[in-house]
Parts: structure tokens; C-alpha cells; sequence
């Protein structure tokens, strides 16, 4: 199988892979139906209580015996039997957390797919992991619903929580929630890089037409992305992974009346990737979400109700 485009875009001898970290450990040994190993990689119970987490978009598995069920079923669908691996591309670590951005090369139908994942890991003192967030667009791999619960406990205020974040990419977020469209573009120059990667993940950005742009024309698009944010969703912080270069931020949606009444808007998991160049300014987002996409939603497979997903992280 040959290298994937998300590879060519974003990987290189500059990237760091640690190849028994312990998220990328379990999916490779998935991929290998080598089951133990897989499950090896958390502990039997959380190190400050309850029980170990994989949280996928089909699913949330708690406790070492539903992630071996889980570990078993997606191996016999995507193994090696399949034709299947795994190609790590990108990981970034820090404070106690780690994420590895990787390409699964599958056969399906007879057909070579490849899709870009990343997967999120909350680290334990020992090497093992208490949770692992896998993130993907629905699109990439086959029976996956366009609908995906919140993986974090529901708050009672509705705090984006920006403060959380460093840098071009506090910069970034807060002018993404900020109503004045003018005082975006003035921030656009001094946030983003000459030419920024704005993708990857998506099933339209896996092929060679996903290039760099100049600044004008993402500071262009950015000006109509934070109009649909500040009127229709907000984006809350959940966690973050920052090492400098690479920032990953899982997040949720809040969504605003009109979102919901104009939009249909729902509250859903994401994970973004923001990296930034020598001078700290960002060069590359790479975004996993299923934004508009509620119209797609098979709610008779779906992790909620259509009643139970409204009144999630809805501010009306």
C-alpha cells in the first residue's frame, strides 16, 4: 500500500513517534488481532478510581471487558487478515496526555481505503492509559453514524474556556467567537502563517488537491467559518495537548438558539490540531467534526435519542 496524502502533507523525519505509547500501541496491536496486547495497554481500574474508557464515534466502552470486545470486533473487520496497517504520522505529548494522528490502510469491499485518525489518550503514571478518545470523520470508515455524544460530562454554564489555550491559537479561538468580523482581520496577520494547511481529515481532503494557501485566502474563509460560530455554535475547550509546535484540543459545541432553530445544530465530540511555525504562528488546523451534517443522522443507530441530543450543551 502506498503512503497516503495526509503522510506526504504532514509527516517527515521531523516528527518524534513513540511507538510504545501506549495509544498507538493498542490500535497497532487491534490492526494485528493481537488482543492481549491491546487491552494490556490500560489499567484495570482508573488510578484515582473507576473504571478505563474507549470512547470511539460508534461507541463508548467502559471497563477491560467491553474494550476487548471492542478490540475484537474491529479486528475482525479492519485486521490484518484485510490487509490492513497502520501508518503513524503525528504524535504530540504534554501534561499527561498524548495523541498520535495516524493513517489505517484497510481493505474494503476489495477496495484499498485509507483513513486518518487520531487518538487521545489520557496517561497514567505507569505507561498505561485511563482513557482513549479515537476520532474520525464518519465518512472514512464504513458503519459509522454521523452523530457523536459528547464524550465529557455536560457543565452548568455555557464557558468556552479560552484562557485554557497559549499563544496564536488563544488568538485564534477567541477571534473565532468574536461577533466583530474587522477585528479578526486585523488579528488574521499576526496569527497565521503566510501559507496555512487548513485539512486532512475529511473524505474530500485525501487526495492531492489538499495544498497550503496564502493567508488572504484562509483570513477569507476563517471571516465566514466565525460568522456560523458566533451565531450558531460555540466551541468549549475540554482538554489540551501542548508541546510547543503541535496543540490538540478536544472540544464540545454549545449550541445557540438560532443554531438550533435555523440550523438543526447539535452538541457533538471534536478534536482539532493547531501547529504552529518558528515563529509561532499557525501553518497548519486539522479539524474532526461532523458539523452540518445533523440531516445525515441515522437515529435508529445512534448512541442518543433525537430528544436526548437536543438538550445537550443547548443554550436556549
Amino acid at each position: 500500500m502506498s503512503k497516503s496524502r495526509f503522510a506526504e502533507l504532514y509527516g517527515g523525519p521531523h516528527r518524534t513517534i513513540i511507538s510504545d505509547s501506549p495509544e498507538l500501541k493498542f490500535f497497532v496491536s487491534v490492526i494485528n488481532e493481537d488482543f492481549e496486547t491491546a487491552i494490556s495497554q490500560f489499567g484495570k481500574e482508573k488510578q484515582f478510581g473507576g473504571e478505563p474508557v474507549l470512547d470511539i464515534p460508534q461507541g463508548r466502552y467502559t471497563g477491560i471487558e467491553e474494550i476487548k470486545t471492542f478490540a475484537e470486533e474491529w479486528g475482525k473487520r479492519f485486521g490484518t487478515k484485510h490487509g490492513g496497517f497502520v501508518e503513524a504520522v503525528i504524535q504530540t505529548r504534554s501534561g499527561g496526555r498524548s495523541a498520535t494522528e495516524l493513517v489505517l490502510h484497510f481493505i474494503h469491499n476489495g477496495e484499498e481505503k485509507v483513513a486518518p485518525m487520531a487518538l487521545v489518550a489520557e496517561l497514567r503514571s505507569d505507561g498505561k492509559m485511563d482513557e482513549c478518545h479515537i476520532y474520525y470523520n464518519f465518512n472514512v470508515i464504513p458503519g459509522t453514524n454521523a452523530y457523536r455524544p459528547p464524550i465529557f460530562p455536560p457543565k452548568d454554564n455555557f464557558d468556552t474556556r479560552q484562557e485554557m489555550v497559549s499563544g496564536s491559537v488563544r488568538e485564534y479561538l477567541m477571534g473565532l467567537h468574536d461577533p466583530s468580523v474587522s477585528s479578526f482581520s486585523e488579528k488574521a496577520d499576526r496569527i497565521f502563517a503566510e501559507e496555512v494547511i487548513f485539512g486532512g481529515y475529511g473524505p474530500n481532503e485525501l487526495d492531492s488537491s489538499l495544498k497550503p494557501k496564502p493567508r488572504e485566502e484562509v483570513k477569507r474563509e476563517f471571516e465566514s467559518i466565525k460568522k456560523t460560530l458566533t451565531e450558531y455554535v460555540w466551541i468549549r475547550v475540554e482538554t489540551i495537548i501542548d508541546d510547543g509546535c503541535v496543540c490538540c484540543i478536544e472540544w464540545e459545541q454549545l449550541v445557540t438558539p438560532a443554531g438550533r432553530k435555523e440550523k438543526n445544530r447539535l452538541s457533538e465530540a471534536g478534536c482539532s490540531f493547531y501547529e504552529r511555525d518558528q515563529n509561532g504562528q499557525i501553518c497548519s488546523i486539522r479539524i474532526i467534526d461532523y458539523a452540518y451534517c445533523e440531516d445525515q443522522i441515522d437515529w435508529s443507530r445512534a448512541r442518543k435519542t433525537k430528544e436526548e441530543a437536543e438538550k445537550i450543551n443547548y443554550m436556549g
